[in-house]
C-alpha cells in the first residue's frame, strides 16, 4: 500500500490556490481593451405576403414598404482602459434601406456619437468618441427590403479585441485566463515547483 505524505498534498494544494490566486491578480491588473457587441433583439415587424403586394400599400412616414425589421445593440466597453475614436461598422442585406435610427448613451452624457457618410445604402457608419470602461450604447435601428436577419457589426482599432457577446460556463473562463498567463509566463512550471518546495 502507497502511503501519500499529507504535508506533500497540503503544499500541492495550496501551490494550486497560489498559482490561481497568481492568475487572477495578473488577469485583473492586466491592461485589456475590450469591447463587446450584444444583438438584444432582433425581429420582423411587418412582412407582406407575395400574394397581396399587388392589393395592399403600406407605407412608413411616406414611403412605400413591403417589410419592416427591428434590430438592437447594444455596445459596451468590458475592458479596463478607455477606448479613443471607436468606428462602428453596421452591415446589413444588401438590398436594406435604413428607415429610422434611435441612439441612447449610458452615462447619458459624455459619449459623442457621430454619425458618418457611407456610399453604401445597406451598411451604417458611425464612430464613438470616446468609450471609458463599462461605458455603453444602444443602437435601435429599423430597416425595411431586408431578406434576413442578418446583422454583422464591425470595429477596427489597433489593439482592440472586439467581440460578440456569448454565455461561457465558469471552467471555460478559467481554462481561458490560465491559458492567457501560461502563454505570457515561460516560467510557470518553476513558479509551481518553488511554492511545492517553499511548503515542505
Amino acid at each position: 500500500m502507497v502511503e501519500i505524505d499529507s504535508s506533500l498534498v497540503g503544499g500541492i494544494g495550496g501551490a494550486l490556490i497560489g498559482v490561481a490566486g497568481t492568475v487572477l491578480v495578473y488577469h485583473l491588473s492586466k491592461k485589456k481593451m475590450k469591447v463587446v457587441f450584444e444583438k438584444t433583439s432582433i425581429s420582423t415587424m411587418m412582412n407582406v405576403h407575395d400574394k397581396i403586394k399587388d392589393k395592399i400599400k403600406v407605407e412608413y412616414e411616406g414611403k412605400q414598404i413591403d417589410n419592416i425589421y427591428s434590430f438592437s445593440v447594444k455596445i459596451k466597453n468590458t475592458g479596463n482602459v478607455e477606448v479613443e475614436t471607436l468606428p462602428l461598422l453596421f452591415v446589413f442585406d444588401s438590398n436594406t434601406k435604413i428607415l429610422g435610427i434611435n441612439i441612447k448613451t449610458a452615462p447619458s452624457r459624455g459619449i459623442g456619437v457621430e454619425k458618418k457618410e457611407n456610399e453604401v445604402e445597406s451598411e451604417l457608419k458611425y464612430e464613438i468618441d470616446l468609450l471609458n470602461p463599462k461605458d455603453k450604447i444602444y443602437f435601435d435601428i429599423i430597416t425595411t427590403g431586408n431578406a434576413s436577419e442578418k446583422l454583422e457589426v464591425h470595429a477596427h482599432v489597433s489593439g482592440l479585441n472586439f467581440y460578440e457577446s456569448n454565455i461561457i460556463t465558469t471552467k471555460e473562463l478559467m481554462m481561458e485566463l490560465a491559458k492567457e498567463y501560461m502563454l505570457s509566463t515561460p516560467f510557470m512550471p518553476s513558479v509551481i515547483l518553488q511554492r511545492l518546495l517553499q511548503s515542505k
